[in-house]
């Protein structure tokens, strides 16, 4: 496949948006914040086919064309970011659809990931980092102190679009019912040894707050093993004891031009196929925030 980018058209309609989302956020470890996040729980839905071909291509063009930042993973993982609001302004009207009041978030953050591996448990909040880096007076991004009014914003919608897999054989994505109002986070109940790192791993769910649509998770649920058949089926990746305490809300299938909305603190992993493994895939993840009142 290739890919004809940088047109005259996109060369000229192209903006460096703001990527200084931290200086919007609330704190949303406040417990009256975190009971507004928490009544804002939406289910995880699929949209079938929703992009065309020359829209994946346009959006796979852009994150090696119109992005400024490339991390790369130990496991090498590519992380490409800044200037996702290009992204979402071209689709503008396309993702309001898909999660009404995105529109309204004051930043759009995000970024590419092209992977070798299936992700393992997390969420896709924001790093703790990120929000504190935004205090004081002085640095590179304007900052503001924590009081400030203009801090009534939290992380809520994300959407992933996936863009391509290779080679083309089936895999899934489960979004679990559990909820976990906290930044960014990886969860591997029962490892040891875990490697150090710059966001909190936790490796012991008994006392975690975690929450469903329904509300409260009772902390004795935290315990109870994950339904054998569907780890059996879609996350055999993943080790078993990975997912104590969780249910499946849904799973999908990863399939370019159909995008999944879901909340930013739901617990979700992907696997490396069904059948046989894929070796690389490619997706867009956008994340929005909410203000709150």
């Amino acid at each position: 496949m290739t890919i004809e980018y940088n047109t005259p058209e996109d060369i000229s309609s192209h903006k460096n948006y703001s990527q200084n989302y931290g200086k919007y956020l609330a704190d949303i470890e406040e417990e009256s914040v975190k009971q507004n996040i928490i009544k804002h729980f939406k289910p995880s839905i699929c949209y079938d086919e929703y992009f065309t071909d020359e829209e994946i291509e346009w959006m796979q063009a852009f994150a090696f064309s119109r992005c400024s930042r490339l991390r790369i993973n130990p496991n090498g993982t590519f992380f490409v970011s800044g200037n996702m609001q290009g992204v979402f302004e071209k689709f503008r009207d396309r993702f309001e659809s898909l999660a009404p009041g995105c529109s309204n978030s004051p930043v759009v953050k995000g970024n590419y990931f092209i992977t070798p591996e299936q992700y393992g448990l997390h969420n896709d909040s924001i790093h703790k980092k990120d929000w504190t880096v935004t205090f004081g007076e002085d640095g590179g991004w304007s900052k503001l102190p924590k009081n400030h009014p203009d801090r009534k914003w939290v992380p809520w919608r994300n959407i992933i679009v996936p863009l391509m897999v290779s080679p083309d054989v089936p895999s899934t994505i489960t979004f679990m019912n559990q909820r976990h109002v906290s930044w960014f986070t990886v969860y591997n109940h029962g490892a040891e040894n875990v490697v150090a790192a710059d966001y909190p791993i936790i490796t012991d769910y008994s006392e975690i707050e975690f929450h469903t649509k329904d509300g409260a998770q009772p902390i004795a649920h935290n315990t109870v093993p994950y339904d054998k058949t569907h780890w059996n089926t879609h996350l055999n990746y993943t080790p078993y004891e990975r997912l104590t305490g969780l249910t499946e809300e849904h799973t999908f299938h990863w399939k370019p031009k159909c995008p999944m909305v879901f909340d930013c603190y739901q617990l979700h992993a992907t696997n490396q196929g069904m059948q046989k493994p894929w070796k690389i895939k490619m997706g867009l993840l956008l994340c929005f925030f909410r203000e709150v009142k």
